[in-house]
């Protein structure tokens, strides 16, 4: 019987990692309802509550990858996970190493937070997701689920050896690609597994079924509205001309502004930026609060256009045929560079907002179903790769 065990940021409410492990199983599953699979994230943490999984520390991993009575499968679930550090990931658990991260590049010339976050979890390894076989009993094979890395370089690559020891490493933009293809690592380009949501949970049947009663209510009562998302990181001063851009496209197109968080972890925070938003806000528009990974979901693919930094927001557009507009994160516009239909295949300014959507509601809608038969088509190949590996 296969033992898989799924690792990832599952413990912390951030719509993309919460995807992550629910697309797996579910697919997984489908292949062999015998797969036993579990959960591990950095913390214990339930967060069914949102949608998302209930999670068992990293602590509890290593154990299994040492003492389980079988050997085990060990799958890293996505996101930008190569290069992400101990305290980056503490940081979206704690609000103490929040603001030591922040203040990182200050604070490591008296202490090293990295590795101050590393012995307060009790990590064992380099980096938290790139896991050395010979450091434990029980590891069959290692496999990557389309990562992301936005920070891979020549020399990330040069000091993690374990890179080059994956059984599957499979990586869902074209730069990182390039990255490591460039350095010598047997490595695959596949789309983000996220892409599988409209096939696995269709529109007005299971999703609609896992939706809140205020989503269906306002959905049904608002035909007419965009899907706004903006992380606190890249909003930086520029709330005036985001006010200034939505103003414009709702006068235009007669269209409602909905104001979504998408990621309320301590280093995301999207819900600061877009309650500022909200406020000043001074055509018809709606904030959401208390939403789930369905929610957001269901609001995305019932909008006329999505338009934010996150890359999952922009997948879910893709994998429900919504045009899509990317704003300014780096690892949005790489994936837009590999799978975005041609002229919204990269991401943009917020004052670049009305001359991009005018340019995308007017996409034609079969371009947006070919790039989505495409995407779903390659990231189920992926999966037969990796159930071939592990079966």
């Amino acid at each position: 019987m296969n033992k898989v065990l799924i690792l990832g940021a599952f413990d912390r409410y951030n719509y993309g990692d919460l995807l992550f492990p629910l697309i797996i199983e579910k697919v997984l599953k489908d292949l062999n309802k015998e797969t036993q699979i579990r959960f591990f994230g950095i913390i214990d943490k339930d967060l069914s509550s949102v949608g998302g999984v209930s999670t068992q520390s990293i602590k509890s991993f290593y154990k299994e990858c040492n003492d389980s009575d079988v050997k085990v499968n060990i799958i890293i679930a996505g996101g930008d996970s190569l290069t992400a550090t101990w305290s980056s990931l503490l940081a979206s658990l704690n609000r103490f190493f929040e603001i030591t991260h922040r203040y990182r590049n200050i604070i490591s010339n008296i202490v090293n937070v990295n590795f101050l976050a590393k012995r307060f979890i009790g990590g064992k390894t380099k980096y938290p997701f790139i896991i050395e076989k010979n450091k434990f009993k029980q590891i069959n094979k290692i496999l990557f689920n389309s990562l992301g890395g936005s920070g891979v370089n020549d020399n990330f690559i040069n000091n993690n050896s374990a890179l080059f020891e994956v059984d599957y490493f499979a990586v869902r933009d074209i730069d990182t690609y390039n990255n490591l293809n460039n350095n010598g690592i047997n490595i695959e380009l596949f789309p983000d597994s996220a892409i599988l949501m409209s096939k696995l949970y269709p529109l007005e049947t299971e999703l609609k079924s896992k939706t809140s009663a205020k989503i269906i209510e306002f959905v049904r009562n608002n035909e007419n509205y965009i899907f706004f998302q903006v992380n606190q990181l890249y909003c930086g001063k520029d709330y005036n001309t985001i006010i200034k851009s939505l103003k414009i496209i709702g006068a235009e197109f007669n269209l409602k502004i909905c104001l979504c968080p998408i990621g309320s972890a301590l280093s995301h925070n999207d819900q600061i930026p877009l309650e500022r938003i909200s406020k000043k806000l001074d055509i018809p528009h709606h904030y959401f609060e208390d939403v789930t990974i369905w929610d957001i979901m269901y609001l995305i693919a019932k909008s006329k256009c999505y338009i934010g930094t996150s890359l999952h927001g922009t997948i879910t557009a893709m994998s429900f045929d919504i045009p899509y507009i990317g704003l300014k994160a780096k690892k949005l516009n790489s994936y837009l560079k590999s799978w975005g239909v041609e002229n919204i295949n990269y991401a943009i300014d917020f004052n670049q907002i009305p001359e991009r959507f005018r340019i995308a509601v007017k996409i034609p809608k079969e371009q947006l179903v070919i790039s989505r038969i495409n995407q779903i088509d390659r990231a189920e190949l992926s999966f037969q790769n990796i159930y071939q590996l592990i079966k």
